[in-house]
């Protein structure tokens, strides 16, 4: 996981929907940029008071108003049966 690359894609892409909506973000949110499956299924798993929670292989990230949930994009090709990194104007 390379935590530049995956901070310069989310300032990007809160930038994206900022312009999109014409309207900035009404509060600051955290961001949690997840290795691997396994750490975005536990959290949610904690969450959601859900402990055998698994996520499908398309799920690739949630959001709340107070956090976003993401696995990092630049695993999406192993991490994700849908999502691919390669794809530059989805990620």
């Amino acid at each position: 996981m390379n935590i530049n690359e995956d901070e310069k894609l989310t300032k990007n892409g809160i930038v994206s929907v900022t312009i999109f909506f014409n309207s900035p973000f009404n509060k600051e949110f955290d961001i949690v940029i997840h290795p691997n499956r396994h750490s975005l299924d536990s959290t949610w798993q904690k969450d959601w008071n859900s402990p055998d929670f698994k996520s499908e292989c398309w799920m690739v990230g949630s959001g709340v108003a107070s956090k976003l949930d993401i696995i990092s994009p630049k695993i999406w090709d192993t991490e994700s049966c849908e999502h691919k990194y390669a794809d530059t104007a989805k990620t």
